[in-house]
């Protein structure tokens, strides 16, 4: 018999930690920004006193078959209306793409998505709004959302919000240096052998037993990249920061983090951090030291990384968000994520969305 229960203290999260794992394994859903780790660590660093845990335990008798990985927040809008709003765990302030309901794949996604469905309409004085971002474009629980959407007569949008460049790894790295345009690939090979004879260019992983070291090592990098440009980079919010030292530590253990480095003499030169899960290379961040970009640094450790991830027998390279030229070139292609905006219809809700709209009006 399916039924829904609702975790909602701290205390209840760090206990599921296996059978969210688990489950997330054996569904259709399983990426790194689903884990137990991730959507936990980003509970412990940037929940506040406006948030409180939504997450929706599906169970077939004693089995967790289905997490609704979710996040209520009180948020004000206008000065005055406030709102309480549903979102995944880890949509905002850091890079967690790709976001879903998780669901064990034997099971119909239809009867999962109504039971969740018929939790929240039974629970209507705890939400208004669920705003369910990062998911992706493929994934068949956005058309099981717009048809229960439908039938409750809810309102529903749906937007696409982010495109993701990825690159399709052959078995070879010979097979994929070939599929580069030649200019990538002999600037490529030309500045790495370069590097290696005129100053002894190594590329070395980070030491798990001294990961923090490392982890500093690379902020300093990445820094001094955006210093270039006037920017101060990616990590000056310190709970960000925070966040990512303790996501550093927490994929250490599991041997999913990646961090390499290319040094001279021992010393960084350049950085990059990602993370590999199941067959999948995702790229976070990188850095360099600016007097070292006449050699095409950045270039060379992209390649270097990409290499090593065909050789971890990956089968695909994601850049994460942004259309940023230099994927392309190293022969991306897009996917996108959507957004869904559900909100059943009350005077609230609707006070809210004309509000809304007039304001969009007003600013254009």
């Amino acid at each position: 018999m399916i039924a829904v229960k609702r975790i909602s203290t701290t205390k209840e999260f760090a206990a599921i930690r296996e059978e969210w794992n688990n489950l997330l394994s054996i569904s259709n859903e399983d990426t790194i920004f689903l884990t137990w780790e991730w959507a936990f660590s980003w509970w412990e660093e940037f929940s506040d006193a406006n948030n409180s845990l939504f997450i929706l335990i599906v169970m077939d008798n004693d089995k967790v078959v289905a997490i609704a990985p979710l996040v209520m927040t009180k948020r004000t809008f206008f000065g005055f209306f406030n709102i309480k709003e549903i979102t995944f765990i880890g949509t905002k302030t850091v890079h967690g793409e790709y976001l879903d309901f998780i669901i064990a794949s034997r099971w119909e996604k239809n009867e999962i998505m109504s039971s969740v469905f018929e939790y929240l309409d039974n629970h209507t004085s705890q939400w208004d709004i669920l705003r369910l971002n990062g998911i992706p474009e493929k994934s068949i629980n956005i058309q099981c959302a717009a048809d229960i959407a439908m039938d409750k007569n809810y309102r529903f949008t749906q937007e696409f919000t982010s495109i993701c460049p990825f690159v399709v790894l052959p078995r070879s790295w010979h097979a994929f240096n070939m599929s580069l345009k030649k200019s990538i690939r002999k600037n490529f090979g030309y500045q790495k052998r370069r590097l290696q004879k005129q100053f002894g260019l190594t590329f070395e992983s980070y030491d798990p037993q001294h990961v923090e070291a490392d982890i500093e090592a690379f902020l300093t990098l990445h820094e001094k990249r955006w210093a270039i440009k006037g920017l101060p980079g990616a990590f000056v919010n310190q709970k960000k920061r925070r966040f990512y030292q303790s996501i550093a530590y927490w994929f250490s253990e599991k041997n999913w983090l990646r961090l390499w480095f290319l040094k001279i003499d021992t010393k960084p030169i350049a950085a990059l951090w990602g993370f590999q899960y199941g067959n999948k290379f995702y790229y976070l961040q990188s850095g360099f030291d600016p007097e070292w970009s006449k050699y095409s640094i950045g270039q060379v450790l992209l390649g270097s990384v990409i290499e090593n991830a065909i050789l971890e027998g990956c089968s695909e390279f994601d850049f994460l968000s942004g259309a940023e030229q230099y994927k392309y070139e190293w022969g991306a292609s897009d996917k996108k994520n959507v957004k869904l905006d559900i909100s059943y219809r009350s005077t609230k809700t609707t006070v809210f969305y004309a509000m809304s709209f007039i304001k969009n009006r007003l600013w254009k």
